[in-house]
């Protein structure tokens, strides 16, 4: 029947689909042989299967025939017209201006510049009380006193003896022994005059029970470093006061090393500092630290404008925000 019919396409796709009983356990067979199997050979379950004809189309070459000849010539010149229209405002580009001159060049009042001369002139001590100042320490001071009167044991403490107890703190760095009141024991092998003359063992024991940097009443309870962060924001505003001046930055991940329990203590395999805090780090290119934020997940503290890019995007975008404008990262 397909023979009979006088098609003008020169290209004709027939596609039969499978007979009535395929699924079923008995089926037909063709009676002709499987390598020339004409439609007379084809059982009646088959023929009766419905088919797809997909036609193709081509120009003829001989004829001449286009797709547009059936198209008036007045309407084939105004689509033509239009496309030509189109074709041209896509190509049309905004012109650039250039301008030949010289960079601006920045100046800053407030980071001052390197001066090393000065630096090298100051001993240990000067150079410890340029970060921990009088600021921080009546900080110190004055949520301490809180805390323990809170704790019902009200006993002021001065800045002196603050001042005493991180100088203990810093010996016990490089002075390492099993337990720390054995710096007050008569042992000769264990005593220390400068740590004992300095503090008492009982005034040492308090200071370490009740201090405290911020308010209980005021907490950030989203914030897991809430008790920490007022020292973390005068450092960062330190660091970057005596910062000098350089065109680029880094920002990068540090350990600090922890071994007691907490819940945002890492663990980074086949690092040096396998276990600790995770800080984020901006710093020059010579390694001075110019601001540092703790890593604690989805909550570290970064800009609230930046948190839909991810903590690396925005911590990167945070720092790039506290330095000036004309820095390189």
């Amino acid at each position: 029947m397909i023979d009979d019919v006088n098609f003008p396409h020169p290209g004709a796709d027939i596609t039969i689909f499978p007979p009535e009983n395929a699924c079923e356990y008995i089926t037909d067979e063709d009676s002709g042989d499987e390598d020339n199997v004409y439609p007379n050979n084809l059982p009646g379950s088959q023929l009766r299967a419905p088919a797809e004809i997909n036609l193709t189309q081509q120009e003829d070459e001989d004829t001449g025939f286009d797709a547009e000849d059936h198209i008036p010539l007045a309407q084939l010149q105004s689509t033509n017209a239009d496309n030509s229209v189109m074709n041209k405002k896509r190509t049309i580009e905004t012109p650039c201006v250039w301008i030949c001159k010289d960079f601006e060049e920045y100046a800053s009042e407030e980071w001052p510049t390197e001066s090393t001369n000065e630096l090298k002139q100051m001993i240990p001590l000067q150079l410890f009380e340029m970060f921990f100042d009088e600021d921080i320490i009546e900080h110190i001071v004055t949520e301490t006193n809180r805390y323990a009167s809170q704790k019902n044991k009200p006993d002021n403490i001065s800045s002196q003896e603050l001042k005493c107890f991180l100088g203990v703190l810093i010996i016990s760095g490089y002075i390492q022994l099993p337990r720390r009141r054995m710096f007050w024991e008569r042992e000769k092998d264990t005593h220390n005059d400068l740590v004992a003359s300095a503090i008492s063992r009982d005034r040492f024991e308090f200071l370490m029970t009740h201090l405290h940097l911020t308010d209980n009443n005021t907490i950030d309870k989203n914030d897991r470093f809430a008790k920490m962060r007022p020292l973390f924001t005068h450092l960062n505003k330190i660091f970057l006061k005596f910062a000098t001046l350089q065109e680029s930055h880094s920002v990068d991940e540090a350990m600090v090393p922890y071994y007691g329990r907490h819940g945002c203590k890492q663990y980074i395999h086949g690092k040096p500092i396998r276990y600790g805090f995770k800080l984020w780090m901006g710093c020059t290119r010579l390694g001075y630290v110019n601001w540092f934020e703790p890593y604690q997940g989805a909550t570290t503290h970064t800009g609230t404008e930046y948190r839909h890019l991810g903590v690396g995007a925005g911590v990167v975008l945070t720092y790039a925000d506290t330095l000036k404008s004309w820095y390189r990262i």
